[in-house]
C-alpha cells in the first residue's frame, strides 16, 4: 500500500467542497454515492478501509440505511482523515471500529456532541463539521447542501 498523500489546507479544502457539491448534485436526485473514500475520490490511499461504514450499516442494526447520511459520514471520515498528520479518524468512527456501538442507543440517542473531542487541536469550524457530519445518528448528520454551505469553507478562504 502506498502512503497516503498529505494535502495542504487549501488542497484539502477544494478536494472536499468539490466532493460535498457534486455529492450534493448526486443526492438531489435521488441516488447516493455509497463509497466515499481517500481512494475512490482520488486522494490517496488510507491505512486501513476499517471504519468507513457508518454504524447504521454494520451488522446487527436493523434500521433503515439511508443513502445520502451515509455519504456525508463518510465524506466527514475522509476530512478528518486528510486534516490529521496521523490520518486520525473521529471518535465516532474509532468507536464503530473497535465494535462499542450499540444500537439501541444508536437509534435513540443523542450522539451530536462529543464525537470530536479528541481533535481538540483543529480548528473550532471544521471540528462542529467534521462532528455534523460523523455523528452516530443519521438524524444529528448535517444535509450534504449544509455540509458544502458550512462557515469552515468561508473560514478557509480567509486565511488565503
Amino acid at each position: 500500500m502506498e502512503p497516503m498523500i498529505w494535502l495542504s489546507l487549501f488542497q484539502c479544502y477544494v478536494a472536499i467542497l468539490h466532493a460535498a457539491q457534486a455529492l450534493a448534485i448526486i443526492h438531489d436526485l435521488g441516488y447516493c454515492y455509497g463509497d466515499i473514500r481517500q481512494e475512490t475520490l482520488l486522494l490517496g490511499e488510507a491505512p486501513t478501509a476499517c471504519g468507513f461504514r457508518p454504524p447504521e450499516a454494520l451488522p446487527g442494526y436493523n434500521g433503515p440505511v439511508d443513502g445520502a447520511c451515509a455519504d456525508v459520514y463518510q465524506l466527514g471520515v475522509v476530512l478528518c482523515e486528510l486534516l490529521t498528520e496521523d490520518g486520525r479518524r473521529p471518535r465516532s468512527v474509532q468507536m464503530v471500529s473497535e465494535g462499542a456501538v450499540l444500537f439501541g442507543d444508536l437509534e435513540q440517542g443523542d450522539y451530536s456532541s462529543g464525537m470530536v473531542g479528541d481533535l481538540e487541536y483543529l480548528d473550532a469550524d471544521v471540528r462542529h463539521l467534521i462532528q455534523g457530519m460523523c455523528g452516530f445518528a443519521p438524524s444529528t448528520r448535517l444535509s450534504m447542501r449544509a455540509v458544502e454551505s458550512h462557515p469552515w469553507f468561508d473560514s478557509v478562504l480567509g486565511l488565503m
